[in-house]
């Protein structure tokens, strides 16, 4: 990999860290029963997609 293709590569995957980082701040600040609903269930599933395939 090049210098431009693995410059890109970093950026790419510092974007989708600060993102996971954001929604996982998003879902600690939640109350606690508001963590347990549908919605939230569906953010953390997103948050373990995102985190796994960084």
């Amino acid at each position: 990999m090049g210098g431009i293709e693995c410059d890109s590569a970093l950026r790419l995957f510092g974007r989708a860290l600060a993102v996971a980082w954001r929604m996982a701040e998003e879902v600690a600040s939640r109350p606690l029963a508001q963590r347990f609903g549908p919605d939230c269930a569906a953010q953390i599933q997103r948050l373990d997609y995102q985190t796994s395939v960084l």
